[in-house]
């Protein structure tokens, strides 16, 4: 017996399993034998007919057949065994010949990772610094988070908290130039439409253009003299505003990548709906603010201890942050350096079983 290996270039494996004539004849038999004892041929008890008889029955290529299905399973063993090939999933049957007798497998690889140079990979880690005004924010917050909190029917002033329904989207320059044009080619249109008194849905966009990148129905916002959130300006779009009133202006992001990343001097286009009001009474930051959040310690802090404390926390956490950017930094440069392999077959499976996981996810929400 002769095996022939060949890698294909989809990461298949195909074993071609050459054979003696004399090892096919044994199978023929055998499989007609395995025929004889399963069926009823007239004129012979169960498994005694000859295979002449058997042949004459049920026809070369039923037993032929069958033959191959006795040989398959052992010889794809053996070629397995002999190539060291890892298989991803079971192989099948590609292809079988008669003269000279010869079976054909293919089966999927396990993905093979190849990582190159990746000895010269070199990245840069720098320890972040937690600055003094990151510190002020968070110290900030926590008085937020024990302030006093009353509704208000007053319009929207400096200082109160707001709850707003809130929807926003980037206005790019290509966008707005195609709407521009699309407005002035479509009036006529338009225009005609409502006289025939015919109204025409365009799409939930909330009469904004440009792509969203906000959407909350319950957005809640502190209303205070250092947020700028969710873009500079916005508070003074607001300020005066009633309750249940509905305001849409635009802003522009300044150009400042570092601050603003990929909203750097970008516009946008707002639209708010007022939906609560609240006055807020801001507890003073002293010792007693820190002795209450602290309460429940064995020792309560002072203002300052838990300033220091509130410091750690977040170096703690920013340096987390760093070290698993910077984990991600060289994976993708390893990866961008690798040259990775796979079958098909293990996309469709992992295809298979993103959807599973959808269809679990959408009867979960009925």
């Amino acid at each position: 017996m002769n095996i022939q290996t060949e890698r294909l270039e989809n990461h298949i494996a195909r074993f071609t399993v050459e054979l003696e004539a004399a090892k096919l004849e044994q199978a023929k038999q055998q499989a007609a034998r395995k025929l004889s004892q399963r069926y009823n041929i007239p004129g012979f008890r169960k498994g005694k007919a000859p295979y002449k008889i058997v042949q004459q029955f049920f026809g070369d290529a039923s037993i032929l057949e069958d033959a191959i299905e006795i040989l398959g399973n052992d010889l794809y063993k053996q070629a397995l065994d002999e190539s060291g090939i890892e298989p991803y999933g079971p192989g099948q049957l590609d292809d079988f010949k008669v003269d000279p007798p010869s079976l054909t497998f293919v089966v999927p690889m396990q993905p093979s990772v190849d990582l190159g140079e990746y000895r010269s990979v070199r990245v840069d880690y720098h320890v972040p610094i937690i600055e003094d005004d990151q510190v002020d924010k968070a110290m900030r917050q926590l008085r937020e988070d024990n302030a006093l909190y009353e509704e208000s029917r007053e319009p929207v002033a400096l200082g109160n908290r707001v709850t707003l329904e809130l929807y926003a989207k980037l206005l790019e320059d290509a966008a707005s130039t195609k709407e521009d044009e699309a407005a002035d080619s479509t009036s006529d249109s338009e225009a005609h439409d409502h006289e025939d008194g015919h109204d025409h849905d365009h799409g939930h966009d909330h009469g904004l253009g440009g792509n969203e990148f906000i959407h909350e129905h319950d957005a809640i916002m502190l209303l205070g003299e250092e947020n700028d959130e969710p873009a500079p300006g916005f508070r003074q779009a607001i300020l005066g505003a009633a309750l249940d009133e509905e305001r849409e202006f635009e802003l522009e992001y300044p150009d400042d990548e570092e601050e603003y990343k990929e909203y750097a001097g970008k516009k946008a286009a707002f639209k708010v709906k007022v939906k609560k009001i609240e006055n807020v009474t801001l507890p003073a930051l002293n010792d007693d603010l820190a002795a209450r959040i602290t309460e429940k310690e064995e020792t309560p802090l002072t203002l300052l201890q838990l300033r220091m404390r509130t410091r750690e926390n977040l170096q703690e956490s920013a340096e987390r942050q760093a070290k698993s950017d910077y984990a991600g930094e060289v994976l993708d440069m390893l990866v961008e350096r690798a040259t990775i392999a796979f079958p098909e077959a293990m996309v469709d499976d992992q295809t298979e079983t993103y959807l599973e996981r959808l269809d679990q996810d959408f009867r979960r929400q009925v």
